[in-house]
């Protein structure tokens, strides 16, 4: 187990993504203002969805390791193996879906490439007016 490869990215992560919520609020505070409040939203959606992935596979294999450098030598071994080492390979293969998720109109063209349907042409004869 290393501090600076298991450890410190998930202290890292939380801390930046406290200090980066906490300074969207305040600004969104002091300007009052809601066009550029969408912009940040969106950056904070991206950040919060790569942060959960990240979270969610890692961290229970950081926490088991954490208990046996504390002098727990059973702590979770039960579970290490079959569980939580295929779960720290998922988020390098989840990370661009989580990703994709938040990106605007995604959905619309994921579903027009998914059905395949060309777009139809309606010719309508002209109407003219004498």
């Amino acid at each position: 187990m290393s501090i600076a490869h298991d450890i410190m990215p998930i202290v890292i992560i939380i801390v930046s993504g406290a200090a980066l919520l906490f300074r969207i609020i305040m600004q969104k505070r002091r300007l009052q203002q809601s066009t550029g409040w969408r912009k940040y939203r969106k950056m904070v959606i991206q950040f919060i969805f790569i942060s959960i992935t990240y979270l969610t596979f890692n961290l229970p294999y950081t926490i088991v390791y954490f208990g046996e450098a504390l002098g727990f030598s059973s702590f979770g071994i039960n579970f290490m193996e079959p569980y939580f080492f295929p779960l720290a390979k998922v988020p390098s293969m989840a990370l661009p879906y989580s990703t994709a998720l938040t990106l605007p109109g995604l959905k619309e063209k994921l579903y027009a490439l998914i059905i395949c349907k060309p777009k139809q042409n309606t010719i309508r004869p002209a109407v003219t007016k004498s």
